[in-house]
């Protein structure tokens, strides 16, 4: 999730919510990066080290200066350590079982990609009339 300078609305509930639907999710490998795109603001630097210490799959990034909504976003892409990566916004909450779908679609995906490889050798090996290698591509 990155912080970009938000308008004054945007308060420390609206930023617990989010936070709290990330914690709260049934799939418990996530990592949540904030990042904290030079804020002036000084409840919000509070609440960035007051959250930074309370779970270790919790990390904040912060930067001297505002780069933007990108440029946030892109520190924390950076500083992220997982295979896959879902956006945050800081006013956005996720349903309890929103990253095991996730997880579900893209296993699935990966599965059917690896039938479509071993599909498409197959159809090569058979069309080049190779038997023996049509076979082992197939167990």
């Amino acid at each position: 999730m990155s912080k970009a300078r938000s308008p004054a609305k945007w308060r420390w509930p609206q930023r617990s919510k989010t936070t709290g639907s990330v914690r709260a999710q049934l799939y418990e490998h996530w990592e949540l990066v904030l990042s904290d795109d030079g804020s002036n603001n000084a409840s919000t630097r509070d609440a960035l080290v007051a959250i930074e210490g309370t779970d270790p799959r919790i990390r904040v990034v912060r930067a001297e200066t505002n780069a933007g909504i990108s440029g946030a976003t892109n520190r924390a892409l950076e500083a992220s350590t997982g295979e896959l990566v879902a956006m945050l916004d800081h006013d956005d909450e996720l349903t309890a079982d929103a990253l095991y779908w996730m997880g579900r679609y893209v296993e699935r995906a990966e599965h059917a990609a690896r039938v479509l490889e071993v599909t498409r050798q197959l159809l090569l090996d058979v069309r080049e009339g190779d038997p023996v290698a049509a076979e082992l591509h197939w167990q």
